[in-house]
Parts: structure tokens; C-alpha cells; sequence
């Protein structure tokens, strides 16, 4: 079983060293964040790879990733979408709201979705806040948990679906249980691909545009 470390901000800087190795080395990490557990490690093709198949998850399917500033996330997304990004940003981030945008060339091929989009948010989660600021890379944020079985809300129930991760981030119980509501930014209706805790009324609110749910 993975080694476990509990997630203490007062001791930030020496954790934070352990999992910054780890994940330099390759290595793949359960941590906690706003919403559900989350499973990932640096953005490399081998990385990405081993999280699909600890979690059984189809090719097809992206992932999203968690991004340490608004800078690098427009830096990963086409500029027509920036206005709303923006917009978005300032009501809902940090916090959990995923934005699925058309992704630019800096983005690799095997993060994106088939239809040449990335997945992004920015947590307010302070271990993810504290790790990011650290790294200054995004970091893969899928579910901890077995593809089609409902989210992990604590680090024993993550570690007991997915075998062979290389570090476990216990932050407690996770109190939502919701993962992210995840919004597709198209013209002219963004689409609601996923709901979590961030309604389609709120964002209403903000882009003055319809939301469309599926």
C-alpha cells in the first residue's frame, strides 16, 4: 500500500518537499480537494497513461487538470475564449467550476479531448493551492476512484480502490462529495457537461447567456 501522509499546514514546506519528489520521479498521488478526492501526477504521457489504467478509464475520456494561476490557463486556451474565462474566473474561481476550452498548441495531444479541448480549473483547496504554487505546472485531477463507481470523500476510501499509487495525501473527510461542475465554453450557449456544486443560474448570472444542460 501506498505510504500515507496527513495533510498538516503547519508543516506545509516538509510535505510538500515528499510530494514534489515524488511526483518529479514520475509518480502518481492521492490528495484532497474542495470537492472529492483527486488522483493524477504531472502532466507527462507515462503519467497520464498509469492513471488511466489504475482507474479502468476509457481512452476517449480527458482529464482535468489544475492549474496554479489564470495565467496558465489562458495560456492553454484559444484567445476567443478568454473574455469569458475571465468573467468566470473572477465569480468562481478558486473553486469548483471545471472550464472545457479549445486547447492551444502549448497543450499536449494526450490531455486533450478528442475534439482538441482542455479541461481546467483553479481549486481553493490549501494543500492543492499550497503544491501548485510550488510546482508553477499543472497537475492531473481525476477522481480517485474506479471509472463509473461513485467519488472518494476520504484518502482510506481512495487507497482502497486504486492500488498502486506512489503517495496518499490524507486531507480527512472531504465534506461536499460533489465533484465539479464542469461547463463547455462555446458559442453561443455554453453547455453544462457535468453538475457539481456551481449551478447553471449562477453562471447565467455572469455570462448573460443561456447554459445549456445535458
Amino acid at each position: 500500500m501506498a505510504d500515507i501522509i496527513s495533510w498538516r499546514p503547519s508543516e506545509a514546506s516538509s510535505i510538500l518537499d515528499r510530494v514534489v519528489t515524488v511526483l518529479m520521479e514520475g509518480g502518481i498521488i492521492i490528495y484532497p480537494t474542495e470537492t472529492v478526492y483527486g488522483v493524477g501526477g504531472l502532466v507527462r504521457e507515462d503519467v497520464v497513461q498509469r492513471v488511466r489504467e489504475l482507474k479502468r478509464r476509457p481512452e476517449h475520456l480527458g482529464m482535468i487538470v489544475l492549474m496554479p494561476s489564470i495565467r496558465h490557463v489562458l495560456r492553454w486556451a484559444m484567445t476567443t475564449q478568454h473574455p469569458r474565462i475571465l468573467r468566470l474566473a473572477q465569480a468562481f474561481w478558486p473553486g469548483p467550476l471545471t472550464l472545457v476550452v479549445r486547447a492551444t498548441r502549448h497543450v499536449p495531444s494526450y490531455i486533450q479531448l478528442d475534439d482538441g479541448t482542455i479541461a481546467m480549473r483553479i481549486s481553493p483547496h490549501r494543500f492543492c493551492q499550497a503544491l501548485l504554487q510550488r510546482l508553477q505546472a499543472p497537475l492531473i485531477s481525476t477522481s480517485a476512484n474506479i471509472h463509473g463507481h461513485p467519488p472518494a470523500r476520504s484518502a482510506r476510501e481512495a487507497l482502497a480502490m486504486l492500488e498502486g499509487v506512489d503517495l496518499c495525501i490524507d486531507g480527512g473527510l472531504l465534506s461536499a462529495g460533489r465533484p465539479s461542475t464542469v461547463l463547455r465554453l462555446q458559442d453561443p450557449s455554453p453547455i453544462i457537461l457535468r453538475q457539481g456544486p456551481i449551478t447553471a443560474e449562477a453562471i447565467e448570472r455572469v455570462l448573460h447567456v443561456p447554459i445549456i444542460k445535458v
